[in-house]
Order: C-alpha cells, then structure tokens, then sequence
C-alpha cells in the first residue's frame, strides 16, 4: 500500500504493492500538496493538513491511507539502509521480506535472479518430502553412498570417514538431516540422485514458484564455477580427483567461468519466490504434517550461517533457515545467501525473509556482516520496544 504511485520521482522511490526500488535515498514523510513538500512528523501544519484531510470532502479512508503510508515511508527508507553494507563491499542485494500476519513487505530487487548455492538444498528436500508423502520414498529406506559419491565442501570428513572403502547406507532421514542441518554436497546430489534436478523444478512450478530452478548437481556447480570439466573421469570420481579437477582450471578460465555464473539462469531463484516458498512451508501447506514439521525441525538445527541474518539478534528469536555460498574468483563472491523464517518474541508474529549477496567483494566475514546488519534492521523494525 505505496502512496508513491508507481513513477513518482519525489524521494527516488518506485512503489508496487509495498515493494521498492531505489534511485537515490527516499525522503522521510508523506507528500503535502499544499506545500509542495513532504509531511514529516511533528510538523504542526503538516498534522493540521491531514487533520484537514479528515474533516473535508476526501474520504476517510483516504486519510487514514495516507497515515498509513507513513510506516511504508519508514520502510522505504529502511530498505535503502539495507543496501548499504553490501554496496560498501561492491555487491548487489537481492532481498524480499513478508511479515506474515500484518502482510507488510518490501523488497529490493525481488523479481530479479539470483544464484541459490546451497539454498537450492530447501527446494530439493521439499520435493523429496513431497515423494514421501506420495509413497514413491520412505523416510526409513536407505541409500548406499560409494566412495565415488562423496563431495568437496562442509561436512565432508565426516561422511568420508563413514563411507569408507566400500560405501555406506545412509537412511533417507539422515540423508535429509546432513543436507538441511550439515550442508553437505554428498547427501545432497544423493537425495537429487532420486529424484532429478527436472523433477524438483517441476514440483516449485506445482507449488507456484517457477522462478526457483535446480538444474545440476553440486559437483556439477562447483566445477561449472570454475570452467573445469564435470565430465565423470575414467575409473569414477574420488575425492582427490574432484579437487585435481578443480584446481586444473586456469585463471583466465575462472574468470570467464565467472562472467557466465553471473548471467545464467540456472539454479537461481528471485527473492521473492523464495519467501512464497517459505510462507508454504511456515504455514504447512507445502507438504503434509509429519514431513513439513520434518522440514522445520532441521531447518531449526541448520549449523551453517550463525553470523549472517541471526548474527545480531537475540537468543529469544527463533530462525529456521538454509543457507548458501559460491566459490570465490579475484576475491569476487558470486552468492552469499541466508533465508528462512523469524519468529519474533512477544507475540510480535513472523516474518518470512531471503538475502542474497551478489558479487561481493571482502572477507566471508565483512559478507557476513552485511547479512546480520540487515536481520537485525529487519528485526528491529517489527520488534521495537
């Protein structure tokens, strides 16, 4: 419920449905006709223009839409706020938030694409939960993982060490959990193994998000990030041989890798079909009872990201997230992600929110920074005393 309609130059904001762009930093206020300026707060003429308002022949409903706009104003200028860290590290911010029982949102860059990394682990569990609900899966069944299965990345050593020489049965529970909880790559192309890259797009087009695709394998991204061949080498992959491949590549293939990640539509999503897609999950209607609290419940346990949007917000705020993080070139990150759902203390209620650092540079920590600054403007800004 913009006041600025959609066009209007005056403080730089774009308004649709409460979503904002910026062309330079917004104005605080509302905008009085009479003077040709904005209503700010605590300007008595400005009070005696609305109370006007009120008492004459434009509707109530139109004052009161006006005040109401007010707080879309403070939006708008905290949204602006929000880009600041991540411009200081030459980046990109892709970012949509719901707060779920007023319906208030915004969103900065919300229908643009952006690399998901490891968020894209969210989707692929979704829809293997949706074939357990189907019957084509059990929870209990289990996956033999070879020792040409395992992966580069977090939580690596562990599921090695397990693996072995002869491979390992993995419940499809479990495989669940280390992907949601752990992020590792292993039990994540294990559970795409079992379902497809097209059959998860297809299950985000059923829940209404089309804008969310998973198109390859973990492997497949990380040797993709840096030009090297994903072609299976003879005598199958190893450990050893997914880290010979991906150091052969060159710079001058990086750096062209890297120009096309930034322009390929693939395993991408906007932010904000990803915050429709969380608001199914928060709400139930995603999957059926015992495997959407499933979801939540690992999603609630994710190790990763404990700095980026929780980073800054108290012990009493509940975060159910996933995260996501690419490779880095020249010291220019492609994807710094974290998305999920806030549960406020107090009664406050819940909002649903994605943010997705794109070609940052700086440290994973200064990147990381730029995310708990922006959980706690978000917070904040629903949980003031």
């Amino acid at each position: 419920m913009g006041y600025l309609e959609s066009g209007d130059a005056r403080g730089g904001c774009v308004s649709v449905r409460n979503e904002v762009t910026f062309s330079e930093k917004p104005k605080r206020g509302l905008w009085n006709p009479s003077h040709r300026r904005l209503l700010t707060p605590g300007n008595s003429s400005d009070c005696d223009f609305v109370g006007r308002l009120i008492n004459s022949r434009v509707s109530r409903r139109s004052a009161i839409l006006l005040l109401a706009s007010a707080r879309f104003s403070s939006l708008a200028e905290a949204a602006w706020d929000l880009e600041k860290p991540v411009s200081a590290l030459g980046g990109e911010l892709g970012f949509s938030m719901l707060h779920v029982e007023s319906g208030e949102k915004f969103a900065v860059r919300g229908g643009d694409r952006f690399p998901m990394a490891s968020v894209y682990k969210l989707p692929i569990a979704i829809t293997v939960l949706d074939a357990v609900d189907r019957g084509a899966l059990r929870l209990e069944q289990t996956v033999r993982l070879l020792p040409r299965d395992l992966r580069l990345g977090l939580g690596t050593d562990e599921v090695e060490r397990l693996v072995g020489k002869v491979g390992y049965d993995f419940s499809l529970r479990e495989l669940l959990r280390r992907t949601l909880v752990d992020s590792d790559n292993a039990s994540s192309d294990a559970l795409l193994r079992l379902v497809s890259a097209r059959a998860v797009t297809h299950r985000m087009v059923a829940l209404g998000v089309p804008e969310i695709r998973v198109d390859r394998t973990e492997l497949q991204l990380l040797l993709d990030f840096v030009g090297a061949s994903s072609v299976e080498p003879a005598g199958g992959w190893t450990v050893d041989r997914i880290r010979e491949r991906y150091r052969s590549a060159t710079l001058a293939q990086r750096h062209a890798a890297l120009q096309a990640f930034h322009t390929d539509p693939r395993d991408t999503t906007t932010p904000d079909a990803m915050v429709s897609l969380l608001l199914q999950v928060h709400r139930g209607t995603a999957l059926k009872s015992h495997s959407g609290e499933l979801l939540r419940s690992f999603l609630a346990q994710c190790k990763t990201g404990a700095n980026r949007l929780r980073g800054k917000l108290p012990a009493s705020i509940s975060f159910l997230h996933r995260t996501g993080t690419t490779d880095t070139t020249d010291g220019v990150t492609a994807g710094t992600n974290d998305v999920g759902i806030l549960h406020l203390p107090r009664g406050k209620g819940t909002i649903i929110l994605a943010a997705f650092l794109r070609r940052c540079s700086g440290s994973m920590a200064q990147r990381e920074e730029a995310l708990a600054s922006i959980g706690q403007q978000v917070a904040h800004h629903f949980d003031a005393p």
